[in-house]
């Protein structure tokens, strides 16, 4: 009967300890979290990203500093000519006064100019890529006027980009790559091969055992790495089947220790472990997103209780891998400070810290990519500078030819008014025809003696360039087929229509007129467009 009793009594408490919330840590029961982990392992063979290189903002701004040095005068570039052959050119330094900050800071992009234009072959290649065939001085001034606020907005782009890239120094893709593999394996470890006893303590807050590793009721875990959470959650204990427990993976490997006063074969444990996780590394370019979704799903399944907040399967007191308490990471919230020690684990800041990096570069990219295109622009606008100023010269030449004519004109038109209006008879008007008219038909004599209105057109479109029989002998043809007959060669000399604009003889009457007439004035700008189209084209 005694012996009964003592059965029944050894079954009871069998029950009643099965039936302890999260006692004796099952096959499978972490699972979940050693995928979490696996995945967050995954990270460190995903291909990153790279911030851009400025070398082609550098060739273009180049490109617009030796067009500006080959425009320059002698004088200001021999202050960049080395001293003797085989010497370096000389660096900025003020002859006297204080020092001027913008040359200083432009001084080594114009010395950069003269050096390249120096080994320029052919010689003289960047003139002529720009259409700079300078003929005078005054050319030359004039392109250099052009050309200074377009090199002037250049370089202060050029600073900006310079300043910034300077910034991006920790944004380089090998950056990132350490921040990712240090909070997976530790900043001494850097590879899974990499791991050892020795910089697996390095890397945990010198941890000497697996509770102080892993936590328990009354301090924090010293485990600051990927990996060193694996150990904790994964790794089986003496007490439970010799280590076989498979808590994480049906073929993770026996861990049989306790670890309490060591972390003897901590290391083989977790390398066996990340060799059963899955891979999903992919070809996809890593994103910030995908970090911080990593980093979330795990930290998302802590689990809170009366003055603490565990990862795993936890009975009592701590997380040393045991029987008797638990298999976990687990944070004490007894301060402030260990509480916020459980929202700011060592390996989830440095994730995302590199998701972070990971947005900046992508902002990097894009300043670098605009302020490129600008300068790109800004290239093409200075090595146009040569039609600009071809067109210019060709305007300026053309309207003063024909303003020149012109004041001709009008200076022969006003002497032969006032000759005409010195006439007081109608008989001595009549011999000066067809300069003079009389205008009053009842008298012979008195103020009457008027310029021919009809003359001014006349000598206006003997100005525009046709002195030939054609522009005068229009006015003989009385019928339009006459008319119309006037060629030289396939080129209509006359056409039969109403007045242009500035013909004042008998403008709306349709008659044989002038086929090349045009007003003076307009005359101008006609030939003026036809030298901006040929420029363009």
């Amino acid at each position: 009967m005694a012996m009964k009793t003592l059965l029944n009594l050894t079954l009871v408490l069998v029950i009643l300890k099965s039936q302890v919330p999260g006692a004796l840590a099952a096959a499978g029961d972490n699972e979940h979290l050693f995928l979490d982990l696996c995945h967050l392992m995954a990270l460190t063979k995903r291909a990153l990203p790279e911030v851009s290189e400025i070398t082609e903002a550098e060739v273009q701004y180049a490109q617009i500093q030796k067009l500006n040095s080959s425009l320059s005068s002698l004088e200001w570039r021999k202050q960049f000519e080395k001293p003797t052959a085989g010497e370096s050119r000389p660096s900025y330094g003020p002859k006297s006064g204080p020092v001027d900050e913008i040359r200083r800071r432009r001084w080594r992009h114009w010395t950069k100019a003269e050096e390249e234009l120096d080994s320029e072959e052919p010689k003289g290649k960047t003139l002529a890529e720009a259409g700079a065939s300078i003929a005078d001085p005054t050319t030359a001034l004039r392109w250099r006027e052009a050309l200074h606020p377009i090199a002037e907005k250049a370089a202060l782009i050029m600073e900006r980009l310079e300043s910034a890239n300077a910034t991006y120094a920790d944004l380089k893709k090998e950056k990132i790559s350490a921040l990712i593999a240090e909070s997976i394996y530790g900043k001494t470890g850097k590879t899974l091969g990499g791991i050892t006893s020795q910089t697996f303590k390095d890397d945990n807050g010198q941890a000497t055992t697996r509770q102080t590793l892993c936590g328990d009721d009354t301090a924090n875990p010293k485990a600051h790495t990927v990996t060193a959470y694996m150990f904790c959650l994964c790794a089986g204990h003496k007490t439970d089947s010799v280590g076989a427990d498979k808590v994480c993976t049906s073929t993770q490997a026996a861990h049989n220790q306790a670890n309490s006063g060591d972390l003897n074969g901590a290391e083989t444990a977790v390398k066996d472990l990340v060799g059963k996780c899955y891979t999903d590394a992919g070809n996809r370019v890593l994103s910030p997103e995908e970090i911080r979704l990593a980093v979330s799903t795990f930290t998302g399944k802590l689990v809170p209780a009366a003055g603490k907040a565990y990862y795993g399967k936890y009975a009592q007191t701590g997380c040393d891998g045991s029987n008797a308490n638990g298999i976990c990471v687990m944070y004490t919230t007894a301060t402030a400070a260990d509480a916020a020690a459980a929202k700011n684990i060592p390996w989830a800041r440095h994730l995302l810290e590199a998701a972070h990096k990971l947005a900046q570069q992508a902002d990097a990219n894009r300043i670098i990519e605009a302020m490129t295109a600008e300068l790109k622009t800004l290239k093409l606008e200075a090595y146009s500078v040569g039609q600009q100023i071809k067109l210019r010269q060709e305007i300026h030449k053309l309207t003063t030819s024909t303003e020149a004519a012109s004041a001709k004109t009008e200076q022969q038109d006003h002497q032969v008014k006032e000759q005409c209006e010195a006439i007081k008879k109608a008989t001595d008007c009549e011999k000066k025809q067809p300069k003079c008219e009389w205008k009053n038909k009842e008298t012979s004599e008195g103020p009457h003696c008027k310029l021919n209105a009809t003359y001014v057109p006349q000598q206006a479109t003997q100005t525009g360039g046709t002195t030939t029989a054609a522009s005068t002998g229009c006015a003989s043809h009385k019928n339009q087929p006459d008319c119309e007959k006037d060629k030289t060669g396939d080129r209509k000399n006359c056409a039969w229509r109403k007045g242009n604009d500035g013909e004042t003889d008998e403008p709306d009457k349709e008659k044989c007129r002038n086929g090349s007439f045009l007003a003076t004035k307009k005359f101008a700008l006609s030939v003026v467009s036809a030298a901006f189209v040929a420029l363009l084209f």
